[in-house]
């Protein structure tokens, strides 16, 4: 192991608390926990009606439910499961109009999940309507089918356990009771990383979140459970409805797990780049000069990836270019506004100009670095109209050495 592992892991836990309090995930873990407390009914609903359109599945809904109840909430809060129950009930008996505002309550709360990731992983276009929907409908359909398969070969396994007697099964079956829901929770978090957000994501950092964020839930679970044993005053002051705020404060936390997570996984592809121990240290933002070294820089990587055929993705650029990955993303968003760049449909950048046409004066405009005045004529006064006449002069000798074209930056004889 290397010596400067611990370091190197305090500043990297310093800048994954920098992003989550800065992206202000204790709000946005608020929002979603209200959401989920919405379509929690439309959701359970809508999983427990797909499972009876498949008469394999026959009989495990209340297995299903009881297990998750039992394994991802704490003991205090396991009544819950009655008052759910009854709710899916009622269900049973809507119309057509009731059953599609069901599904609209449960896709709001994906769209809201989906904007808190994309932020995140600072997406600046969110996907299309239509590849949205699809992504959303495959997670409600395809979530309770695998729960539904995992607890039909659970039961046969179970069952031909007993009947065959086997002592090493029997213990290799209560080991795998007791991390299941530990390790189901890793690989949710890993595939929520790694397909929601509307970025390309390595499997490893999805992984590596999904990770943390288990064991969190895990450890998070233990301690609610520990900390409602030891102080019961809760139950006494809010007695028969003490479920609920116990409920709410465990879909805050839960989602502040999930968030935490996610901002690991962001992250993790900046700290791979030389400046990220400099940026955690300061976190000083680009200085004017930086900033645009940053898109020449970013020109010349997209200018070699054209010439040799190489495909110049979001990663690509973050492993060459030499700069923090919150720059990087706020540099590539920039240079696309101003029809330099362009994002294709499979994550490629590619110029929208050709680099003969893109001057060193358009790059410094679009990086907001011009001084000229605007609006001179908006607000008249002596000292302002000296200011502007000085900049103007400024301005107009600088346009001489930066009217080169980018084409000669990138490509030096």
């Amino acid at each position: 192991m290397r010596q400067d592992f611990v370091p190197e892991l305090k500043r990297f836990a310093i800048v994954v608390w920098r992003r989550f309090v800065d992206d202000r995930c204790m709000r946005v873990a608020a929002a979603l926990s209200y959401t989920t407390l919405l379509s929690v009914v439309p959701l359970s609903a809508i999983a427990f009606a797909i499972l009876r359109g498949f008469p394999v599945f026959k009989g495990v809904r209340a297995d299903i439910q009881t297990w998750v109840f039992q394994n991802f909430l704490p003991d205090a809060i396991e009544n819950v499961n009655q008052h759910l129950d009854h709710y899916i009930a009622n269900t049973g008996g809507m119309t057509a109009l009731g059953i599609v505002g069901l599904a609209v309550t449960a896709i709001l709360l994906f769209a809201t999940i989906e904007s808190a990731l994309n932020e995140i992983f600072r997406v600046a276009q969110a996907r299309a309507l239509i590849p949205r929907l699809l992504i959303f409908w495959s997670v409600i359909t395809l979530g309770p089918l695998l729960m539904g398969a995992s607890f039909s070969v659970g039961g046969y396994v179970f069952i031909q356990n007993n009947v065959a007697q086997i002592d090493m099964l029997r213990g290799l079956w209560g080991w795998v009771t007791r991390l299941l829901p530990t390790l189901l929770s890793m690989a949710a978090f890993t595939v929520f990383y790694t397909a929601v957000p509307n970025r390309p994501v390595r499997l490893m950092h999805g992984l590596i979140g999904g990770v943390i964020a288990g064991l969190l839930f895990a450890l998070l679970r233990k301690g609610f459970t520990l900390y409602v044993l030891a102080f019961p005053a809760y139950e006494t002051m809010y007695g028969a409805v003490s479920s609920i705020p116990f409920f709410l404060v465990w879909l805050f936390l839960s989602w502040a797990v999930v968030l935490i997570g996610a901002v690991v996984c962001a992250a993790l592809p900046s700290w791979a780049t030389p400046l990220a121990e400099a940026r955690a240290a300061g976190g000083a933002p680009l200085r004017p000069g930086e900033k645009l070294a940053l898109a020449v820089e970013v020109a010349g990587h997209l200018d070699q990836g054209a010439r040799t055929g190489e495909l110049c993705t979001r990663e690509t650029l973050t492993r060459d270019v030499h700069h923090h990955g919150d720059d990087l993303d706020a540099m590539l968003e920039i240079l696309e506004k101003a029809g330099i760049i362009a994002l294709c449909e499979n994550g490629r950048y590619l110029f929208a100009r050709d680099l003969d046409s893109v001057t060193i004066l358009d790059l410094y405009r679009a990086l907001g670095l011009d001084v000229e005045l605007q609006n001179e004529s908006a607000r008249q006064t002596p000292w302002r109209a000296a200011l502007a006449r000085t900049l103007r002069g400024l301005g107009e000798s600088q346009h001489d050495h930066l009217a080169r074209s980018l084409k000669t930056i990138v490509r030096p004889e």
